[in-house]
Parts: C-alpha cells; structure tokens; sequence
C-alpha cells in the first residue's frame, strides 16, 4: 500500500493486510494503529485531511488527529481500486466494472455508475477538477462523468489499446 503524509509530512500513515499505522517521520516511532480491513490500494486523503484507507470491497476513512474511523462504506462491488476525491464530502472510488461516489463524513453512497460502455476500468487511476471525474477504460477510450450525481457527460477514443496510466487535469487552461 502507497503511504501518505499528515501535519506537513510530520506524520506517516502505512497500511498493511492487518491494519493502519500511524509514524512520527522525526522518530521514526508508531504512534497510532487500527485495526481495519486494508488492501493494496493507495491511502489517500481528502482536502482537509480526512484519510481514505481502501480495501477490496470496503473504504474506510478515519479521522486524521484521533486516527479513529468515522464511517465505514461497503460499496457492494468488488475490486473496487483508486479513491479521489472531488471535495471533502465526495469520494470517488473506482472498481473493474464501476465507479462508487460516497459521501466520507456519512457513510452516504450517493451515486454508483455501473459499466463503462461494455469495457472495464483500464487504470488504477482516475482524476477530477471537482467537477468532472476522469477514468481510461481497457478499450482505449477516457471517460468523463459529473461528480455530483454519476451522469456520463462523454468519452474520448484514444485508440485500442488499454488505458494504463492516471489521467492528469489541467486547471490552468
């Protein structure tokens, strides 16, 4: 699982198949654990630093400063992969065949989007501006879908072969 940092890279958050750690950078000591269900996905953290600890079939995410879990989200989908998030009360998630948008404070599933045009997800990596999310597909093509209720608002063909990079957004033009 890919780390993140907390508090100005003061702080480590890892994860392993047993749980969540918590490491002080400076002494390299484990301050925190919880037990929670991790997988291989990267942790991932929200504009204000709530922490997005991802498994299989389950997202977790938990308080940065108590490190205790706020909500926990079955998504009932499996697979499910890279979380981003569009704002501090939308988290996206996507999985092989689906994308899950979930509300991190709540536990709230607000949309789910089942099936990418007959294809599946091609990337572990997706992207968003806050408005719009970004994923490439195994057929070659990029999708793009309204954050806030799962709408498709169109697709790219970029040729045949899977997508197998992170779509990147420019905000600056």
């Amino acid at each position: 699982t890919l780390p993140c940092f907390l508090n100005g890279g003061s702080e480590l958050i890892t994860s392993d198949g047993a749980g969540a750690y918590k490491y002080d950078v400076d002494s390299g000591e484990k301050v925190q654990s919880l037990d929670v269900a991790v997988g291989n996905e990267a942790l991932s953290l929200s504009p204000n630093g709530t922490v997005c600890i991802p498994s299989p079939l389950n997202t977790t995410f938990v308080d940065p400063d108590s490190f205790e879990e706020i909500t926990s989200v079955e998504a009932g989908s499996a697979n499910l992969r890279t979380t981003v998030f569009a704002s501090d009360y939308n988290a996206i998630r996507t999985g092989d065949e689906s994308i899950v948008s979930m509300n991190p404070q709540t536990g709230e599933i607000r949309w789910q989007q089942k099936g990418l045009y007959g294809s599946r997800v091609g990337s572990d990596g997706a992207a968003t501006d806050g408005e719009v999310y970004v994923l490439g597909d195994s057929a070659g093509r990029t999708h793009f879908f309204d954050v806030t209720d799962g709408s498709k608002q169109g697709r790219v063909d970029t040729g045949n072969k899977p997508s197998v990079s992170s779509p990147v957004i420019d905000n600056n033009g």
